[in-house]
């Protein structure tokens, strides 16, 4: 697939998606997924992680729907993991 071909795809998928809810970091190709689960497309995140995205879940979302409160619990374990990962302190197995 040409470079331009692929940009298009990218832009056409990004702007459907973003009708959806979906919020884009386009500096680190991360997508977060839209407040309501009902507006998710697999099919849509199934097409952009193989144009090299990340899906980002909304954890806090899901952790307050299940009797989490206000999610500050959630917001300092995703914090922590985040910090984690990020320093490279866990290497994936």
């Amino acid at each position: 697939m040409s470079i331009d071909r692929r940009k298009r795809k990218i832009y056409g998928l990004r702007y459907r998606m973003k009708k959806k809810g979906y919020r884009f970091d386009g500096r680190n190709y991360y997508c977060y997924m839209p407040d309501d689960p009902t507006n998710r497309s697999k099919l849509m995140e199934r097409r952009l992680v193989s144009l090299g995205y990340g899906i980002e879940y909304n954890l806090l979302h899901l952790f307050a729907e299940n009797g989490g409160g206000n999610g500050l619990l959630a917001r300092c374990a995703l914090y922590v993991s985040l910090l984690i990962l990020s320093n490279n302190l866990i290497q994936p197995t």
